[in-house]
């Protein structure tokens, strides 16, 4: 990435915790990038949803499992990668949260949130799963 302002690299814990860790990083990037408040609560939704899903659905709440969190930002665009050592899945399998059977399901909506959010979403399964997606500023 060119002109990088803002580069962050940690390895994290599987617990609800992490969540607040990421979100005070995030606050010190946005002292250093130019947001508006909707980029940011935008950007913030995607990598809480993607972190969220590592925690529960990749490492399985497993504490001893890390997840590895990789932020980098430009005047242009914010790259992130997620990165658990679960077993993988089948994007293509996950249910469409919109369909009626899948409305009041208390799960099954952050990839569908991320692909909506975010800008060139990708996953890799060839070492646990990882997430990379961009956001264009």
């Amino acid at each position: 990435m060119q002109d990088t302002k803002y580069k962050l690299e940690l390895n994290l814990a599987s617990g609800e915790e992490t969540i607040n860790q990421i979100e005070s990083k995030l606050d010190e990037m946005r002292k250093l990038i130019t947001l508006t408040d909707e980029k940011f609560f935008n950007l913030m939704i995607a990598i809480t949803e993607g972190i969220n899903n590592a925690i529960y659905h990749g490492n399985k709440y497993n504490y001893s499992k890390k997840i590895l969190f990789r932020i980098e930002a430009s005047d242009n665009e914010i790259e992130v990668f997620i990165q658990d050592e679960g077993k993988g899945f089948n994007p293509e399998e996950v249910p469409d949260p919109r369909e009626p059977e899948n409305i009041i399901k208390n799960s099954g909506r952050g990839i569908f949130i991320i692909k909506a959010l975010m800008n060139d979403v990708k996953f890799d399964f060839s070492d646990g799963t990882k997430l990379t997606f961009k956001f264009k500023l």
